[in-house]
């Protein structure tokens, strides 16, 4: 098998692998867009599903306005048309979302619509409020324009009940209001029990006020211009200014429970209409969600199977790598065993066999060429073989020559060397004598310097032994003021024990005696405590005695000390006699050295006259060795001549060589 027609079948194989891949990767991201377009028709599904149906619907409820109705139930009936017209959807899911939206249209609507109706259940208590504060307006407004008009009028009290009446019921009717909006918005039964009694208050207040006599205010009404025009006869009718106010304010309050009740219905049937709508509405939200949880798991589906197709594209793109891999493995070996056949071919080696197995033909031509050029290297090498067997005999003659002359060579080379190791020991004779003639002069400069720190070592041992004597003397006249100081301290301490135990004892006379006298006594006594006082003192003294006995201890430590100093100086005393008499041996051992020194420098000047006879010598005889090498140079050119001859002969051959190639 040729190597080419696999190289051709490779790369075949690899388009085709490139192909399936490529299909592979366009279906993979068919599937991918499908599924992303499916995301955004729910994304836009579920945008008008909330704003046709939610927001339509919670504006309903909250505002009541009939037009949000209308366009909830168009929004419902487009919904459905939009469901059927989903074919993305799969069918169940279809037929899910339009039984919630039927629901919708047929359940949920007609109840949000009765919901709607009631959007604000508080507004008949609300207008019923604003009438009873206008009514208890008017009535004040009534009493205080019968003040104005009659001060002093026989109703004035009733004006004031009138005043006083409806400002309280003002007041009653704004906590009133404040216990409604409270109730609505959060329903209890402590509410609704506080609105009750603020009725019957009320109710309570009304009556009164009905059951008083009105004020006497009258509001005559206006003639007919017609029937004054005409001239008919009409009576004007006069009509009670407080009578429609007081008739006002109770029918409101007593109508107020009523329309309590009613608004409490009305929240009930707004509260449920709100709540179908709400569940309506979070079906339809979860069916959604599990459209899209739907659509997710089919995103990551088709995720997962394009990683599939694209793990096993790029798995036969790695097989076929492999393949090529191997296949250029064994292109490489089949190369490096060619190429090692070539080194050893270049190297000399003919006798080795060369054997490439292969299957390839390339490889066993190869093989074919390797071999007919080793055969001809060894034909080749014969012929050289004959001319280096001439060559050999010329190169005989050449090395006996050559050895004659390496001998006589080798004889100058020795007189030279020895030669020069003579002039060598010549110079180091010189330099061995500047040497000695040095040190001697070093020794003797150090053999003064010694002589010098003997004689001062031993001026410092004089010095030591007069400063010894000084301290002994100084010491023995401390210790024997030492020894006066503590006699008289002794002395001194007796004393003034001896004065102490007196004092105290004619202290105690001295009171014993007060103590009898009695009264007359006092002067004795006082004396008797100054002299107990004195021996107070005493023993204070006494104390600063044993302070001085102290001080003489630490001066008997300083004896002590001076003791011991002079036994230091004595053992340096003893060190520097010892460095004396070191310091002496040393200054004879340097005028030994120099004695030695000058033997040697006589030693190295006979030395060196010998060496210069010698050297002359071996000049002469290099001199005769050289004219033996010039004649042996001479019998060498004419080897080198012939064997000329012989290198010409092995240069055609190797022309010849590169001919043939």
């Amino acid at each position: 098998m040729r190597i080419s027609t696999l190289a051709r079948l490779s790369s075949l194989t690899l388009l085709l692998m490139l192909a399936l891949l490529t299909a592979s990767v366009v279906i993979s991201l068919k599937l991918l867009s499908d599924a992303f377009s499916n995301s955004t028709n729910y994304q836009d599904y579920t945008l008008e599903i909330k704003n046709r149906i939610e927001q339509p619907a919670n504006q309903y409820l909250n505002t009541g306005n009939a037009t949000r109705l209308t366009e909830l139930d168009h929004g419902i009936d487009q919904a459905l048309e939009t469901n059927t017209q989903n074919l993305w959807l799969e069918e169940a899911i279809r037929s899910q979302i339009q039984q919630i939206l039927s629901g919708l249209k047929q359940e949920t609507l007609p109840q949000l619509r009765s919901a709607g109706k009631l959007s604000d259940p508080q507004s008949l208590l609300i207008n019923n409020e604003r009438e009873l504060a206008y009514s208890l307006k008017s009535l004040s407004d009534y009493a205080q324009q019968y003040l104005g008009e009659q001060p002093n009028g026989a109703a004035q009290d009733r004006a004031l009940f009138f005043l006083e009446s409806s400002a309280s019921l003002l007041s009653s009717l704004h906590h009133l209001t404040l216990l409604r909006q409270s109730y609505f918005s959060q329903p209890d039964a402590e509410t609704a029990d506080s609105i009750e009694l603020h009725l019957k208050k009320m109710q309570a207040q009304a009556s009164e006020i009905q059951s008083r006599e009105l004020l006497g205010l009258y509001e005559v009404e206006e003639e007919d211009p017609m029937a004054a025009l005409m001239g008919w006869d009409t009576d004007q009718e006069r009509t009670e200014i407080g009578e429609e106010p007081v008739s006002q304010i109770s029918n409101l309050i007593n109508r107020y429970p009523k329309e309590l009740g009613n608004a409490r219905k009305f929240n009930v049937l707004k509260q449920q209409g709100q709540a179908a709508a709400s569940e309506s509405m979070q079906a339809l939200q979860q069916e959604l969600a599990h459209i899209e949880e739907v659509l997710n798991e089919s995103y990551r589906n088709t995720l997962s199977t394009t990683y599939w197709i694209l793990g096993i594209g790029v798995g036969l793109i790695l097989l076929a790598a492999v393949l090529m891999t191997i296949l250029l493995n064994r292109l490489a070996c089949l190369l490096v065993v060619g190429s090692h056949h070539i080194a050893q071919l270049a190297e000399g080696e003919l006798h080795g066999q060369i054997n490439m197995i292969s299957r390839f033909e390339e490889a066993r031509q190869l093989n074919q060429a390797l071999n007919r050029l080793q055969d001809y290297f060894k034909r080749l090498i014969s012929q050289i073989g004959q001319q280096t067997d001439a060559l050999g005999s010329l190169k005989s003659r050449a090395i006996d020559s050559a050895a004659t002359l390496e001998q006589r060579v080798s004889q100058q080379h020795e007189q030279a060397a020895q030669s020069a190791k003579q002039m060598q020991q010549l110079t180091q004779s010189f330099q061995e004598v500047a040497a000695n003639a040095a040190r001697t002069n070093d020794v003797t400069f150090d053999a003064g310097k010694q002589a010098d720190t003997g004689h001062k070592r031993i001026l410092s041992t004089s010095d030591y032994a007069s400063q010894l004597i000084q301290e002994a003397e100084r010491t023995e006249a401390s210790i024997q003021t030492l020894r006066r100081d503590t006699l008289a301290i002794g002395e001194v301490l007796n004393v003034i024990h001896g004065f102490a135990e007196q004092t105290n004892l004619l202290a105690l006379n001295a009171a014993i005696e007060a103590a009898r006298a009695g009264t007359a006594g006092r002067g004795f006594a006082v004396v008797a405590e100054e002299v107990r006082n004195l021996a107070t003192n005493t023993s204070a003294s006494a104390e600063q005695i044993q302070q001085l006995i102290n001080t003489l201890n630490k001066a008997s430590d300083d004896a002590a000390n001076c003791v011991e100093k002079q036994k230091s100086l004595v053992d340096a005393t003893v060190g520097a006699i010892s460095d004396s008499r070191t310091s002496m041996e040393q200054i004879r051992d340097a005028v030994s050295q120099i004695a030695e020194m000058n033997a040697l420098i006589a030693s190295a000047t006979e030395q060196q006259s010998a060496t210069t006879a010698d050297l002359q010598q071996a000049i002469e005889h290099s001199a005769e060795l050289a004219a033996e090498s010039a004649t042996g140079a001479d019998n060498n050119k004419q080897l080198a001549l012939e064997m000329d001859d012989v290198s010409r002969n092995l240069d055609t051959l190797v022309r010849r060589f590169h001919q043939e190639q």
